[in-house]
């Protein structure tokens, strides 16, 4: 069994944000934004956790309430923040799939946590809009920040990976200003 805000979920059955919904979460519930960068060596995995020779090589956690972004440079650092990821109400990550696979690769209950994809959100907030494959309504990270006057990515690294480089080859010291 596993408690999450008073409520109790039986093994099998339905996670409290499905069988009790709460969208009032989203404004007043505590929150972890994840971003992980991955070291694939063959791109066509496309960073995937499944695939055993990719691995996370950086990546940031921000808590809500927090004024600090904490550094994970393995998996193992990733597994020392899952008691508090299980904490939180919910998750944010664009294209939260990736980040999901990542945490269940070392443990984490990803069942057991509401999860908030930035990419799909708003995909269903443009609605009916023309656009979407790179135009104003474009659905990568920084069309998405520009929308929203959000400071994008590390242009520089943006290139690197872009141009071929495998983000383990690209200096830490860098990196960590992509993700």
């Amino acid at each position: 069994m596993s408690m999450k805000k008073g409520k109790t979920t039986d093994a099998g059955s339905l996670p409290w944000f499905l069988t009790k919904p709460d969208p009032q979460i989203y404004l007043t519930g505590t929150y972890a934004t994840l971003d992980f960068e991955i070291d694939a060596p063959d791109p066509g995995t496309y960073g995937h956790a499944r695939v055993a020779d990719n691995r996370l090589v950086c990546g940031y956690i921000h808590y809500s309430g927090d004024d600090k972004f904490h550094l994970v440079r393995n998996e193992l650092e990733l597994s020392t923040h899952f008691d508090r990821l299980l904490a939180v109400d919910f998750l944010i990550a664009q294209n939260a799939k990736y980040e999901l696979c990542w945490l269940q690769r070392g443990g984490f209950p990803t069942h057991e946590v509401l999860t908030y994809d930035t990419r799909i959100g708003d995909y269903v907030r443009s609605g009916n809009r023309q656009g979407f494959a790179g135009g104003r309504y474009g659905l990568d990270l920084d069309t998405i920040c520009r929308r929203y006057d959000v400071p994008t990515k590390s242009s520089l690294v943006s290139g690197l990976l872009k141009s071929g480089a495998r983000a383990g080859e690209i200096p830490a010291s860098l990196l960590r200003y992509y993700c």
